[in-house]
């Protein structure tokens, strides 16, 4: 393959695989700088790239992709645009792909029967030996924490200040690299116009459909999310037709996240088609998506031959599709949390195994899924397969509070509220009881917090000083 030739994902995985080794660096960089200042354009576009994934310099990066993109290189055009509008070369390298499910949120829940008791009981009398958590030391874990958050954002801040923001100078660029066939600014200028507000449609339909052209199943998706958005406010069978049609295009071209989607249409009912269709056609194209490698589509198989009603009860299929899901790389953290819930309760052929329910609830809880963040503090609150540790459980509904939690809410503010493993604190209890309600506290607790935390670490003392 010819250098001209690369496409964004080839230069990524060349530099990739070249940053791993040192001295291979060192060589691509020497050459390329001597040619590049040669004027040889693709050794332009290496030095920018160099500049912008390991030398970490915007300025040099943009002067170097600027070279480029005057002499018409489509890439360096794209990458010229990208900066000014984003005022750093953050985005650059980043996969610009709408290849996912605007059904991000399955429809199935995990159903146990006891779990609003498992996640909100936090009544126990915890004994002396169990109180042991040591405040001081977690309010200096917390301020080194929070230091170290104010360290990295005022440089990345300093990183991005480095190029001024010049939104008219980022759209000519890139609208020129969009010109010149560069499917990644077709799809970055899709994406500014419909993150307008309102979002400008016609403009980003316009280059969608300049990227379908290149056959961008990605972009066929982005017009299915499109239509289906105007449907579900006019529910108009002509609306639902052009939707349909291009989530159809994006599928038969390999699209996963359509295939799902088309199989999630059939199953509930967004499609009119006879009701002894219905379930072959969603099976058929979950199936299709499954082959494709779709972790959504794995747990949504997974979760239909769980349910009695869909008439394709089968429990080790079940398991084999939820399984697959949850398995690297790239884990679907409902799977994961399905997995936890399975081996916490012992249910449907599943071992009862706390521990392995522990494991899967912290690895969906890396992911960002809050309710296993909010199953981990439990396992740990109530010492189910483990020893009760308050320390533990604490942290898991703190950072499941990060995700705005009702249920961690609720169980921090019984923590507060009884002083257990933690000092009881009414403006802590109340602050976490109006997050679960909803309210807005944004001011109205900050400097009671601020002024309990500084009184604290003052009269809590440590556990040696015990």
């Amino acid at each position: 393959m010819a250098k001209s030739d690369m496409k964004l994902k080839d230069w990524v995985n060349v530099l990739h695989n070249i940053h791993l080794n040192k001295e291979k660096l060192v060589e691509l960089f020497d050459e390329s700088l001597q040619l590049a200042q040669q004027g040889i354009t693709e050794y332009e576009v290496i030095m920018g790239f160099l500049h912008c994934t390991t030398l970490d310099s915007a300025r040099d990066a943009l002067d170097w992709f600027k070279k480029a993109a005057n002499k018409g290189h489509a890439f360096a055009q794209y990458a010229t645009g990208t900066i000014y509008l984003h005022g750093s070369t953050s985005n650059i390298t980043d996969p610009i792909d709408s290849n996912h499910s605007i059904m991000d949120n399955s429809i199935y829940y995990i159903d146990t029967d006891n779990l609003e008791q498992f996640l909100g009981e936090a009544s126990k009398v915890p004994s002396e030996e169990d109180k042991k958590f040591n405040f001081r030391k977690w309010l200096k874990q917390e301020r080194l924490k929070f230091k170290k958050q104010q360290e990295n954002e005022e440089k990345e801040s300093c990183k991005s200040q480095e190029i001024d923001i010049n939104v008219q100078e980022g759209l000519e660029w890139l609208t020129l690299a969009a010109k010149n066939h560069s499917l990644e600014a077709q799809l970055s200028l899709a994406e500014y116009y419909l993150n307008l507000e309102p979002a400008n449609l016609k403009s980003a339909e316009e280059w969608l459909l300049c990227a379908v052209e290149l056959n961008c199943t990605s972009a066929m998706y982005k017009l299915g999310e499109i239509y289906y958005a105007i449907w579900e406010t006019s529910r108009d069978n002509s609306d639902r037709e052009t939707w349909f049609y291009w989530f159809k295009r994006a599928a038969e071209g390999g699209n996963g996240a359509a295939c799902f989607w088309i199989g999630y249409a059939y199953d509930n009912d967004l499609l009119d088609v006879d009701n002894d269709l219905k379930l072959n056609n969603s099976l058929e194209w979950l199936k299709k998506a499954v082959q494709l490698d779709n972790k959504q589509a794995m747990h949504y198989l997974g979760m239909m031959f769980r349910d009695k009603q869909k008439g394709v009860y089968d429990l080790k299929e079940s398991r084999r599709y939820l399984e697959k899901a949850a398995a690297p790389p790239d884990p679907y953290p409902e799977a994961l949390f399905a997995l936890g819930d399975l081996h916490l309760n012992g249910d449907e052929g599943f071992e009862k195994n706390p521990q392995l329910a522990l494991k899967y609830f912290k690895e969906a809880g890396k992911l960002g899924h809050s309710d296993a963040l909010c199953n981990v503090g439990a396992i740990y609150y109530n010492g189910i397969g483990t020893d009760v540790d308050f320390e533990k459980a604490f942290y898991a509904y703190q950072n499941a509070s990060i995700y705005d939690n009702k249920c961690a809410h609720k169980n921090l503010h019984d923590m507060y509220a009884n002083g257990v493993g933690v000092p009881k604190s009414e403006v802590s209890a109340e602050y976490h009881l109006q997050k679960m309600l909803g309210n807005d506290t944004t001011t109205l607790f900050l400097p009671d917090l601020l002024n309990e935390i500084s009184q604290s670490t003052d009269t809590h003392p440590t556990q040696g000083e015990q």
